[in-house]
């Protein structure tokens, strides 16, 4: 990154704790989000920003450096014309309909021109809007996801001292109950500065909002000291709790992933958001409690059902967690994937099978040695068992597969400091051999030649499980029958 942070105010002393007790916090100013907040007025329109989660991280690859970053709603979501759906906000004249979002639809090239900041304390720095280019165009300029350097960053200046870096990483028990309040600022085109708004973020778990980490088990350690070979993003289908265990314990003990960051997909409906909450309970302290305690598993929501902006189907509600996912690896992992809860890693090799890691660390290419992403290819498979007579598992259901390999459903794993948008198949806005400053971004596909950092390996291919989800069986349904068996 070499884009100049703006310092706004330096007479107060850098070396001032800027870490505030959360017993002096009320609950109102910590459950802010998800919100829509003003932040201007131009040709006399009101400008809304929706908020929808917001996080602190440190850096996988230098460990002096701090980020804060939130997700904002871009225009193109509460807009008709893209394949994954369209956004709507409460209407004004009642408590209950949903129309198209009028007044918040700024698209992401509009936000380009907008002067955003973070405050800590009495320091600022700019926001910087991260790019959005992928060749997939249904999720181009989406998530407006907007990221401020707070510490560490080579030609940026710090906006928290020393002093309170050293506590963030030797996080003892002792600063549980500690916080970092982080100001959102605009910048009018007058030069006026007007708060937008103000996020708390607890030390033990710094995400708030919709993706927030929900996992309750106590924190033994700072969150700048998590670290993983590969964090694995994945959703859970709306019905999928069925097959979950299969999938983690294979992906985990199999093929060595040793995170997964997964969005756990309720859809109750609006005003069952304590449904979803008692969900949100079991898979964390029940279901996968061993798992999670020991890091190996990170669950959060996909979206509020009580929030005042819903979206048809779940396309968008993922592609939004799925950013949330890729920015909080890029403080956690050396890489990052994203598959689905019916896709299964294969290696294409004879022999001893290394781990994924181990895998991805030997990939050379002969042009580009500092490659983005590597993309696979899928086998599909159909389930092969009469209704009714289903054991619950892949492996028994679906004994066979295509020979031939196909590349309608790719799956890609990319290095976590070379792309900056995530997508359900291909990364986007990745970063040439070379090349480390964001504006230097651009879209790659595995079969472009002029983009030899993306590439297909034959090494390794997905499995596809067609027909994968158990008709007729419910969340609820689903989540009994797990914690039974």
């Amino acid at each position: 990154m070499s884009s100049t942070v703006l310092i706004l105010d330096v007479d107060k002393s850098p070396q001032q704790s800027v870490l505030l007790a959360m017993t002096n916090i009320s609950k109102d100013e910590y459950d802010v989000l998800p919100g829509i907040f003003d932040y201007g007025v131009s040709k006399n329109r009101k400008h809304e920003l929706v908020i929808t989660t917001a996080s602190i991280t440190g850096d996988y690859h230098n460990p002096d450096a701090l980020w804060f970053q939130f997700l904002g709603m871009g225009g193109r979501m509460f807009r008709d014309g893209n394949n994954f759906g369209i956004c709507k906000s409460r209407s004004n004249d009642t408590d209950n309909d949903f129309g198209t979002l009028k007044q918040r639809d700024k698209a992401w090239e509009d936000m380009q021109d907008e002067e955003f900041f973070c405050r800590i304390g009495g320091r600022e720095a700019r926001l910087l809007l991260m790019p959005t280019d992928n060749y997939d165009a249904n999720t181009h300029a989406m998530i407006q996801v907007f990221r401020c350097p707070l510490r560490g960053i080579q030609g940026q200046g710090d906006v928290i001292s020393a002093q309170d870096m050293d506590r963030l990483r030797y996080h003892t028990r002792a600063l549980a109950d500690l916080a970092l309040k982080v100001e959102v600022i605009h910048k009018d085109k007058e030069g006026k500065l007007t708060q937008v708004a103000r996020i708390v973020l607890p030390l033990t778990k710094p995400s708030v909002g919709i993706h927030r980490i929900l996992s309750d088990v106590p924190v033994e350690k700072s969150f700048l000291s998590e670290r993983h070979n590969i964090t694995l993003c994945l959703v859970s289908h709306p019905n999928g709790i069925l097959r979950l265990n299969e999938w983690i314990r294979y992906h985990q003990d199999i093929v060595g992933i040793d995170h997964i960051h997964l969005g756990l997909f309720t859809n109750f409906g609006e005003g069952n958001g304590e449904k979803a909450k008692q969900v949100h309970y079991a898979m964390n302290n029940l279901l996968f409690k061993s798992d999670v305690r020991k890091g190996a598993l990170s669950v959060s929501p996909i979206w509020d059902e009580d929030f005042d902006i819903q979206c048809d189907g779940r396309d968008l509600q993922i592609l939004s967690f799925y950013q949330e996912c890729l920015y909080r690896a890029k403080g956690t992992s050396e890489f990052v994937g994203t598959w689905d809860l019916d896709e299964f890693f294969l290696f294409n090799i004879t022999g001893p099978k290394p781990s994924i890691s181990e895998f991805l660390r030997t990939i050379v290419h002969p042009k580009c040695q500092d490659w983005s992403f590597v993309t696979m290819k899928s086998s599909s498979t159909k389930r092969e068992v009469p209704d009714g007579h289903d054991t619950g598992l892949v492996l028994f259901d679906h004994p066979t597969r295509d020979s031939a390999m196909n590349k309608v459903w790719l799956k890609s794993i990319a290095r976590t400091e070379k792309c900056f948008q995530n997508s359900p198949h291909i990364l986007g806005a990745c970063l040439p051999q070379g090349t480390m400053n964001i504006s230097g971004a651009v879209a790659m596909h595995p079969d472009a030649a002029i983009h030899e950092c993306a590439f297909m390996v034959d090494r390794a291919f997905m499995v596809h499980a067609r027909d994968f989800e158990p008709g007729g069986v419910s969340v609820e349904t689903g989540l009994i029958q797990s914690i039974k068996g």
